[in-house]
């Protein structure tokens, strides 16, 4: 019986989407509510998110959008049935800080903006609050711009829209 023989269908899963090219940047998630209580941890699950929140949070009915500063997401969006979806792909075991926490007055949803932890990276001693004026400045600029587009189709409802395993 060969190696792969031996691994379980969601390992299997697993070592295929580790195959594909990672996406960083700003992605999000459909927080099904509130999501100040977020205190960021390891991730346990695998976590579908889209580069637009209006996808993210099926045309802004969630009550409050994660945000996730992406490292090593994983860009499924080429090969997804849907790929207007932009979906990236969160998998098990990184680590989120949460960085801000706010309310969009241009998409009027609660905002949570957690950042993934590169662990090997060295200690930078930054101005985090000049940082996190920049960041919340980019997030809004994203948010704005998906509240002004036309609504989408949903095309899996709750995809994108499920508390984030933490």
């Amino acid at each position: 019986m060969s190696n792969s023989e031996n691994v379980n269908p969601f390992e299997r899963f697993l070592r295929t989407m580790e195959k594909l090219p990672m996406s960083p940047g700003l992605v999000f998630h459909g927080l099904p509510s509130g999501g100040a209580s977020l205190t960021g941890n390891i991730l346990l699950g695998v976590v579908a998110a889209s580069r637009n929140p209006r996808v993210a949070t099926e045309n802004f009915t969630t009550p409050a959008v994660a945000c996730v500063v992406s490292r090593t997401g994983r860009l499924l969006a080429p090969f997804s049935a849907f790929p207007a979806e932009e979906e990236i792909v969160l998998l098990p075991g990184i680590v989120l800080l949460p960085v801000l926490s706010y309310r969009s007055d241009a998409a009027g949803v609660d905002v949570v903006v957690l950042e993934e932890l590169d662990l090997e990276a060295p200690v930078v001693d930054s101005d985090r609050e000049a940082a996190s004026a920049v960041l919340r400045r980019d997030v809004d600029v994203v948010l704005a711009a998906a509240w002004n587009a036309a609504p989408v189709v949903v095309n899996t409802p709750g995809k994108f829209v499920v508390p984030l395993p933490l």
